[in-house]
């Protein structure tokens, strides 16, 4: 196995294993700190969205919410992404 290859498969299994242990502290509602927030808050956050079925398939917005006075734009900021990720 070449060394390119083996730094590409441990750089995988580093990203693999961090996802993870992301994965296990959203699942175990853990009070430590990530994105500004908590897995925990995470967790609820979640659980709130899923619980008001508005992403579910062919959900509809309120009419008065769909005005543009109330849309927001999409694309979030640059720092707002780089925050979130890092």
């Amino acid at each position: 196995m070449s060394v390119e290859l083996r730094v590409c498969v441990c750089s995988f299994m580093m990203k693999l294993t961090a996802a993870a242990e992301h994965l296990q502290l959203y699942l175990d509602r853990a009070d430590r700190p990530v994105a500004g927030t908590t897995y925990s808050a995470l967790h609820d956050l979640i659980e709130t969205i899923d619980a008001s079925h508005c992403l579910d398939a062919g959900a509809t917005v309120a009419p008065s919410l769909n005005s543009e006075s109330h849309q927001q734009p999409l694309t979030p900021e640059p720092d707002e992404c780089q925050s979130i990720f890092s």
